[in-house]
């Protein structure tokens, strides 16, 4: 975590500049430290990202993709949270960009996180961002682990998220891509 003298709002997170190409995450006003991805890690975000991108124009759909270039904020009356996908899939008209920088306050449809490496990382992408993401009524969010090769699908059903794993030629089930045939195999 990066020291901040002061918990920022998100006003400030916002046009938050400390003069690197550092990428922060805000949680409780906090600014995180967001690590730099692997090779691995970016190949996998850049694969999914086309992939979306392409079912998106073939059922000409109004949505757009992040990657890693759109938050999230899933603050609520006691937590101010701004996360940052490796990719989501959102409508177009629910971006909020007040000074330019895409955040949306509004649930986007699909929410994909790549595990880095380390234990923080890990917690984080498997235990935090779950229950912030079901909170806000995520629809989808999928958890990449390359180190363990394992996709994990949630789901939201009635305010809570089930959960699937797939491995190696397992078809993903998607609710945000029904017709999208993609395994574990081919994005490891």
């Amino acid at each position: 975590m990066v020291a901040t003298r002061v918990k920022l709002t998100l006003a400030e997170y916002l046009t938050y500049d400390d003069g690197t190409d550092n990428r922060y995450e805000l949680v409780d006003g906090e600014l995180v430290l967001m690590p730099p991805p692997t090779h691995l890690h970016r190949r996998i975000a850049q694969l999914l990202e086309r992939l979306f991108q392409a079912e998106i124009q073939r059922l000409n759909h109004q949505w757009e993709t992040g990657r890693g270039d759109v938050g999230v904020s899933t603050q609520n009356s006691r937590r101010n949270i701004t996360r940052i996908p490796d990719v989501v899939v959102f409508d177009r008209a629910e971006i909020d960009s007040p000074t330019g920088v895409a955040i949306l306050t509004l649930p986007p449809r699909l929410v994909v996180e790549v595990v880095s490496p380390g234990d923080a990382n890990r917690k984080r992408d498997y235990e935090q961002k779950p229950r912030e993401y079901q909170r806000m009524g995520i629809p989808e969010y999928w958890i990449v682990d390359p180190e363990h090769r394992v996709i994990i699908t949630l789901i939201l059903f009635d305010g809570l998220y089930e959960e699937t794993e797939y491995r190696d030629v397992e078809v993903i089930a998607s609710e945000t891509f029904p017709e999208l045939s993609l395994t574990a195999a081919q994005i490891f």
